[in-house]
């Protein structure tokens, strides 16, 4: 599949995955991790403001400034700061914290969709499931590792002019590739791929990824409704994706 095809299948899959979850009733499935997605938003927002509230209370009473203006103004900027890096920090974390926690409901809304589409049932074996977990789980520790790699080697060559110039489309492109490799990894699992050729599958499909996480990162950026529908949308579009991708080569 070529450079296009794969970025007309990742794109085109999210209005399908809007077809299909209205056709199949599947809006119960989209529920529980938006639910969640929104309850750990929440609680980034509470938990920066706590703490930077605090760290500025803190600092102020260090520097002891006489004028309470300027108690007040350092005060504002501190936990500005502070809540600002907090949740910058999320939002590096966010794809990791969503493979992780909402794994479980993600996994179950891949496999009914693939269980609509072919007909096949997977029954729920306790022991398959906790496997299937931990194996997330080891696929996003590495993809974070590979990622902020990559961030640290970018800061330290943002000095040079034309790496700078195109630093923050390099950055958009990589975290969107790692959005859309969390999502495509669900069917990778349920088809008893391992983790060695589900990294080589996405390899191969990177620009199917790439679109996939580009669509699910600018979903994410609108309020509530973004937090609620992006991580199911995501996980059907990359789904059907992949459905088609294997009926294609058969």
């Amino acid at each position: 599949m070529k450079f296009g095809e794969q970025i007309s299948l990742g794109f085109s899959t999210y209005g399908d995955a809007q077809r299909f979850i209205f056709k199949h009733g599947l809006w119960w499935y989209l529920l529980v991790p938006g639910i969640l997605n929104i309850l750990l938003i929440v609680g980034v927002f509470f938990l920066s403001s706590v703490f930077g509230d605090q760290l500025a209370t803190w600092l102020v009473d260090w520097f002891s400034p006489d004028a309470e203006w300027l108690k007040w103004l350092l005060g504002f900027f501190i936990a500005l700061i502070v809540k600002l890096l907090l949740f910058f920090l999320y939002i590096l974390m966010y794809k990791y914290l969503i493979l992780i926690i909402m794994s479980p409901f993600l996994a179950l809304l891949s496999e009914k969709v693939e269980e609509i589409l072919t007909g096949k049932s997977y029954p729920f074996v306790f022991r398959q499931f906790m496997k299937d977990v931990m194996r997330g789980v080891l696929i996003a520790l590495r993809n974070m590792f590979i990622e902020f790699g990559l961030i640290l080697l970018f800061y330290i060559l943002a000095f040079i002019p034309l790496v700078n110039l195109f630093g923050m489309l390099f950055l958009f492109i990589m975290q969107s590739y790692f959005y859309g490799f969390s999502m495509l990894d669900y069917s990778n699992e349920r088809q008893k791929q391992k983790i060695g050729p589900s990294i080589a599958f996405v390899r191969r499909y990177k620009w199917l990824a790439i679109a996939n996480g580009t669509v699910f990162y600018l979903l994410f950026l609108i309020p509530f409704v973004g937090w609620l529908v992006s991580p199911a949308y995501a996980v059907v579009a990359a789904t059907l994706a992949h459905h088609k991708i294997r009926t294609t080569a058969v």
